[in-house]
């Protein structure tokens, strides 16, 4: 009977193949930690720049971001002078609904980026309050705000807004046209790192913002 074969491969080389496998298996787990962490990273900093729809303490103040610029429209100023109309119109006794919508159709209302009109109103409608009226804010054409290069400057229209208003009371409202989102990150981020909260909603360009169904006390106030 032959003597079974030796092993002549040196211990040696037996002891480096067992280093081998423990270091692939530590830089295998290493890899899996790294990306676990940099998704729980990336999903925070979805949570944080993305807010979730619900409704907000403070009282929104909208802007827009339009043609890759962001503005200012202005509602609750078109809606002041639309309530003014409407006062108006009450003071002289004008008492029917149709008459009272017809000046606020004919006064004319609107800024550099919107027209104020009165919505539609379901046939036999009464006459209720000023602040139960559908509206609807249709934008003025090739009208745009600050771009880019406008926003990096301290004196820009956006940053002097920021500073008139209280994070503690007010937080930011930001229509985004489909064509603007670059410029809806830098508005956002320059909103966030003030110290606001951020609410955001998709729009098409060119179309009008409407309103009904309980009328627009608080415009951005949901987000």
């Amino acid at each position: 009977m032959k003597p079974p074969p030796m092993d002549t491969q040196p211990e040696s080389v037996i002891a480096l193949d067992s280093f081998m496998d423990i270091v692939t298996n530590v830089i295998g787990a290493l890899f899996f930690v790294v990306i676990f962490a940099a998704l729980c990273a990336f999903g925070i900093q979805g949570k944080i720049l993305t807010p979730i729809l619900s409704h907000s303490a403070t009282h929104g103040v909208v802007f827009e971001c339009r043609g890759n610029t962001v503005l200012f429209p202005d509602f609750d100023g078109l809606l002041a002078r639309a309530q003014s109309v409407w006062d108006k119109a009450v003071q002289q006794g004008v008492t029917e609904l149709e008459p009272r919508l017809n000046m606020l159709r004919n006064a004319g209302i609107h800024n550099a980026y919107y027209r104020y009109t009165p919505g539609s109103l379901p046939p036999h409608a009464t006459m209720g309050a000023f602040k139960d009226l559908p509206v609807k804010f249709e934008p003025v054409p090739k009208a745009y705000g600050e771009n880019g290069l406008d926003l990096q400057r301290q004196d820009s229209r956006f940053a002097a807004k920021l500073a008139r208003l209280d994070p503690d009371r007010q937080h930011v409202f930001l229509f985004v046209q489909t064509d603007s989102f670059d410029i809806f990150h830098v508005v956002r981020r320059k909103a966030i790192d003030a110290g606001f909260a951020v609410g955001w909603e998709p729009m098409q360009p060119g179309e009008p913002l409407q309103f009904g169904d309980g009328g627009v006390v608080n415009i951005g106030d949901h987000f």
